[in-house]
């Protein structure tokens, strides 16, 4: 394997150096063949597409790609994890918060959150320095 990843670095480098107008027509039709090979669906490349125009206006409006990443790939293991506390818990929604260490470390954690945005707040109430 690391022998063909040798053999490929000068191949990729080339083709990733041509301009976007034409390699974007290139991996088109590679991405619509990938969605629709895996279930055979016209769902598939249709939720492709839509992923793909959301992806568009996230990156237009300025928002991080990386947390929706992360969203997408740690949400089904919070749901399991959640279901599984909630059924220890009894279906009791604050159960698993009423332990000491937990309200802790959730205070810190809104803490970590909103650290930022007050910290701009009060830092915008005060008047600038003179340089």
């Amino acid at each position: 394997m690391y022998v063909a990843a040798l053999a490929l670095i000068k191949p990729c480098v080339k083709l990733f150096s041509l301009p976007r107008g034409v390699l974007m027509p290139l991996i088109l039709p590679i991405c619509v063949i990938g969605a629709y090979s895996v279930r055979l669906s016209m769902f598939d490349v249709w939720v492709m597409f839509a992923s793909g125009l959301a992806g568009l206006a996230l990156r237009h409006f300025r928002f991080p790609i990386a947390p929706i990443v992360l969203g997408v790939i740690l949400a089904p293991m919070v749901d399991e994890n959640l279901r599984r506390a909630l059924f220890v818990f009894e279906g009791e929604s604050f159960g698993f918060v009423v332990s000491q260490w937990v309200g802790t470390v959730l205070v810190f954690a809104l803490i970590a959150i909103f650290a930022e945005g007050i910290l701009r707040l009060v830092r915008s109430g005060r008047p600038e320095a003179a340089e």
